[in-house]
C-alpha cells in the first residue's frame, strides 16, 4: 500500500486499522481495490465486506479477542457553549456521533453516562442538538427500560461519559462493547495564548476542558481516533452563544 503522510508530515504505512486489515486478510481482499467509505479515506469493516460480497461479523472482547486499549486526548475551547442555554454534554454527544457517522457507515448509537443514570439513544448520528436532547431526557431512554435495551442494538456505539461533574480533568473509562468512549473533563477558566486579527499573540481567559477517547486499537487505531476527536473539535469550537442558543430553541424545557 501506498505510505500516507498526515499533517505532521509523518509517513504511515498503513492508513487502515488493523482490524480493517485484519478482516481483508481473512475475506482475501486486496484492500487497493475497496471503495473506501471512512473518514479521511480509510476503509471501513463494511467496505470489506461489500468487497467481499459478504457480511464479516464482528469479533468483539467476548468471543475472545483480548483489548488492546489507548487513549486519545484534545483540549478544546468551550466558551461559546458555556454561554448559551442547553446542556453542554448534549453538543459534545452531537459533535461525537456526527464524527463518528463519518467512520462507522453503519448505525450510530450514543450510550450516555452523566445526570439521570446511564442512558441509550438508537440511529443518534443524524439527529440534531435539539433531537438529541429530547431523546436524553425521554424516559424510555433510560438503560433497563424496554425503548434503551442495547443488545439487539447491531451497528456501532460511542459512549460520552461527563466526567467534569465530579471536577477530573481528564477522565479515562474501560471500552465498551460496541465502540470507544469519550470522556468530557471539567471546564476550567484559564489563561491561553490566542492569536489577535493581525497575528499577534496574546492572553485571554477562556473556558477550556479536555476529551479523552478510550479506543480499542483493533477498533480504531491512533491515527483513526486522532481524526475522530479533530472533528469533535471543531464542531465544538464553530458553535457560538447565538446558534447555539437556537440549536436549543426546539428542546423541551
Amino acid at each position: 500500500m501506498t505510505d500516507v503522510r498526515d499533517r505532521s508530515g509523518r509517513v504511515h504505512r498503513h492508513r487502515d486499522s488493523p482490524r480493517v486489515r485484519r478482516l481483508a486478510r481473512e475475506a482475501g481482499v486486496d484492500l487497493g481495490t475497496v471503495t473506501r467509505t471512512g473518514l479521511h479515506g480509510r476503509a471501513t469493516p463494511a467496505d470489506v465486506a461489500a468487497a467481499a460480497g459478504a457480511v464479516v461479523p464482528r469479533q468483539d472482547h467476548a468471543h475472545g479477542r483480548s483489548p488492546s486499549p489507548l487513549l486519545s486526548v484534545v483540549e478544546v475551547d468551550l466558551t461559546a457553549l458555556t454561554r448559551a442555554p442547553g446542556p453542554l454534554l448534549a453538543f459534545v454527544a452531537e459533535a461525537t456521533v456526527r464524527a463518528a457517522g463519518h467512520l462507522f457507515p453503519a448505525a450510530v448509537h450514543l450510550g450516555l453516562s452523566g445526570d439521570g443514570g446511564p442512558r441509550f439513544v438508537r440511529d443518534a448520528s443524524d439527529l440534531t442538538v435539539a433531537g438529541l436532547v429530547r431523546r436524553m431526557t425521554d424516559p424510555a431512554s433510560r438503560l433497563g427500560s424496554e425503548g434503551a435495551a442495547e443488545d439487539d442494538a447491531t451497528g456501532a456505539t460511542v459512549t460520552v461519559v461527563d466526567t467534569g461533574d465530579r471536577s477530573v480533568l481528564i477522565g479515562t473509562a474501560s471500552v465498551q462493547r460496541g465502540g470507544p468512549v469519550l470522556s468530557l473533563g471539567a471546564v476550567v477558566r484559564r489563561p491561553v495564548v490566542r492569536a489577535d486579527r493581525d497575528g499577534h499573540e496574546q492572553l485571554t481567559i477562556r473556558s477550556m476542558a479536555y476529551l479523552a477517547l478510550s479506543h480499542d486499537e483493533a477498533d480504531l487505531d491512533g491515527p483513526a481516533a486522532g481524526d475522530l476527536l479533530s472533528v469533535v473539535k471543531e464542531r465544538l469550537e464553530s458553535w457560538r452563544p447565538a446558534t447555539a442558543a437556537a440549536a436549543f430553541a426546539e428542546s423541551p424545557r
